[in-house]
């Protein structure tokens, strides 16, 4: 059987650019709305993306969880913060894990974004739905090309996560970060 294999590329630019328009929005938003300009007011944009960005990510892990307990949340540094280690899911499991984030964040802040019309609302909204591109990347990626397939993690020697095998049938691809 022959394995594919594929660098995930896209995944660093993704985590680049929603890290990057995640900060500006959150200082766009408190520089002219709330009138705050200065350091400070910067340092507070990126941590309030980081924490909308772990709160995703652990939104992930509960929803692996149950269906891998061995499931745990990993810091990549190459990656720039956090991976889902899932170990081992299915098609339906994985696009579940994929989308629980927008179902349990995102839906909740627009809704709440459009009852209150809240600045500050609107701003994790949007920081959110950035947190979110990879995710949205990878999903689409699984719907389109992935259907039925299971996806692996794989590890090296030192038990670092090095890629992702989805397999489905005779087809077999080797994702590698």
């Amino acid at each position: 059987m022959d394995v594919e294999v594929r660098k995930l590329r896209g995944i660093y630019a993704s985590v680049v650019v929603s890290f990057v328009a995640g900060c500006l929005v959150f200082y766009a938003i408190f520089t002219q709305h709330l009138n705050l300009i200065d350091m400070t007011t910067a340092l507070w944009a990126v941590l309030f993306f980081l924490l909308i960005a772990v709160l995703h990510e652990f939104v992930h892990y509960a929803v692996a969880k149950k269906y891998n307990p061995e499931a745990t949340i990993r810091v990549i540094p190459r990656l720039g913060g956090l991976l889902l280690d899932y170990v081992r899911l299915d098609y339906n499991q994985y696009v579940k894990t994929a989308l629980a984030p927008l179902f349990f964040i995102q839906v909740p802040l627009t809704v709440a974004w459009i009852l209150s019309g809240d600045i500050i609302v609107l701003t994790l909204t949007v920081a959110h739905l950035l947190a979110s591109a990879v995710d949205i990347v990878c999903l689409f990626s699984a719907v389109i090309s992935h259907r039925g397939a299971t996806f692996n993690m794989v590890y090296d020697e030192k038990g670092r996560v090095v890629g992702v095998v989805v397999e489905r049938g005779d087809k077999i691809i080797f994702y590698q970060l």
